[in-house]
């Protein structure tokens, strides 16, 4: 069964770097929804584009969760669900992106649930090697599909703008955050029978669950399919 198209979005494999072997950056700076950085800070540390109406919202002082809800209480989903990306730890964050996709995928009767096992192997125990068995999957995936941006956004929140068998090139903070961001979007949309927007507002609440408590890898016996269920 093929794969649905996506809509149009930014995402960059560096497809035209050379081929050389570096180590890895230092992975940026995280911004927890722990009362670290305030929402002002956030949005301003990930240069986040809010709307005029979600700008209005913030105040110098504003702790993160809080504004957050005032997003939700507005159904400014959009700004809810960038804002999110950004201010959840980053792994949680790539956590985020991966349970949406495997809700999105439903029964899998595309045969496609494989590809997330590398990502949820990296997110429990970051590593060069885990990088590498994403990206044999990842050339086999076109670069702006679900799949070519969720390896990008692994590369990036590894701190590499280029896959790691090119030459390196350092990723800004943002940059996973934002493909973060547009994956959660991406997934809502993957079956347009289930309804965009309610699929975004469940989305949008599942990631708050992530702000809190242990981290989820760190369970034992943990799988997507029991935190979406």
């Amino acid at each position: 069964m093929k794969t649905r198209p996506f809509a149009k979005h930014d995402c960059c494999h560096g497809s035209h770097a050379q081929r050389a072997a570096a180590p890895l950056p230092a992975a940026a700076p995280l911004s927890p929804l722990r009362g670290d950085a305030s929402a002002v800070e956030i949005c301003q540390r990930y240069k986040l584009q809010l709307s005029y109406d979600a700008r209005r919202l913030l105040t110098p002082t504003l702790a993160p969760m809080i504004f957050f809800d005032r997003l939700l209480t507005v159904e400014l989903d959009a700004d809810a669900r960038r804002f999110l990306a950004a201010a959840l730890p980053l792994r949680r964050s790539l956590w985020w992106a991966v349970l949406t996709i495997h809700d999105a995928l439903g029964d899998d009767k595309s045969g496609d649930s494989f590809r997330l096992a590398p990502v949820v192997q990296w997110i429990a125990r970051p590593s060069e090697p885990g990088l590498l068995a994403i990206r044999s999957l990842d050339k086999k995936v076109k670069r702006g599909s679900l799949w070519g941006c969720l390896y990008q956004a692994v590369y990036s929140a590894a701190g590499r703008a280029t896959p790691p068998d090119r030459l390196l090139a350092a990723a800004p903070p943002e940059m996973p955050r934002r493909l973060i961001g547009g994956l959660v979007a991406m997934a809502a949309g993957h079956a347009p029978t289930r309804g965009y927007r309610a699929r975004v507002r469940q989305y949008l609440l599942l990631g708050q669950t992530l702000a809190q408590g242990q981290a989820p890898w760190t369970c034992r016996n943990v799988s997507p399919a029991k935190e979406t269920r």
